[in-house]
């Protein structure tokens, strides 16, 4: 076993004839569990892939043990939470993507006849957020994405299960805090002044750069929102060297996910955003 992973375990119990008799629900365990002890205990969980199936939960004896690992929790088909507890090195937002692509029909399924959004409340339910979820997702599956051919749900039904504008806001965003500053009325005296001969200054216009689609000279989220739609041929882009910040002689989501990371800040792997634009 390896550290910083998870992993899952299930054990049965059969009478004297062998025939098995009980069987537990996933059971998560770490590197740390290696010598401790289960117990069964009568609480039973519902198999997240078939709800008619129910499987015991089991406790490790060990209360450090017990506190990070136990009866898996995990997202069922139908999009509900079951179990509790949440594998330690599982990003949330991740589970989410992928159950989006996989069940994307019952997320559709459950909207249509309940008019219920339960990727809103997978997100809400795991602490996590519709931007986190719509990055997992786009990074997830940048390549299918990017194909000709989409045949997974595309960004925009991403949004329309989170419930949220495209691309979504980063809440943890945070504005820099703008000073105003004081200035005073120095009292004016005249001066004899002598023309002095006028000089017409010279101007140069900025140079573009990468990620700034719409060229206002700065790197935005109305870029991101360009690109993605230049991604999905709903728009068509004038010039497209600015778009394909990855370098790789084509605009898809992967540009679109860079020039996000870009805006975003803190994050390294964002190609040739903001760099000079060679002539």
């Amino acid at each position: 076993m390896e550290d910083e992973a998870d992993y899952a375990v299930i054990f049965s119990a059969a009478n004297r004839t062998g025939t098995i008799s009980a069987q537990t629900y996933n059971i998560t365990m770490g590197k740390s569990c290696y010598g401790d002890t289960l117990t069964v205990t009568d609480k039973m969980y519902e198999n997240p892939e078939d709800s008619s199936q129910k499987g015991y939960g089991a406790v490790w004896s060990d209360p450090a043990n017990a506190s990070l690992y136990g009866p898996q929790m995990i997202i069922s088909s139908l999009g509900e939470i079951t179990g509790d507890c949440w594998p330690p090195h599982q990003v949330a937002s991740d589970a989410i993507a992928q159950f989006i692509n996989g069940k994307s029909a019952n997320i559709e399924s459950r909207i249509e006849n309940e008019g219920y959004y339960c990727c809103v409340a997978l997100y809400e339910t795991l602490e996590t957020n519709a931007y986190e979820v719509y990055t997992s997702y786009a990074t997830l599956y940048a390549d299918a994405l990017a194909a000709e051919e989409v045949t997974i749900p595309t960004l925009d039904d991403v949004c329309r299960y989170l419930q949220c504008e495209n691309p979504p806001t980063d809440p943890n965003a945070t504005e820099e805090p703008t000073t105003e500053e004081v200035t005073t009325e120095e009292p004016t005296t005249e001066e004899v002044t002598t023309e002095e001969p006028t000089t017409e200054e010279v101007t140069t216009e900025a140079s573009p750069i990468y990620g700034d689609v719409d060229g206002d000279g700065a790197v935005t989220a109305a870029d991101v929102t360009a690109v993605q739609k230049a991604s999905v041929k709903f728009i068509t882009l004038d010039d497209t060297t600015a778009a394909d910040v990855n370098n790789d002689g084509r605009v898809s989501v992967l540009d679109a996910t860079c020039i996000q990371k870009a805006v975003v800040g803190g994050y390294t792997d964002i190609g040739l955003t903001g760099q000079v634009i060679a002539a």
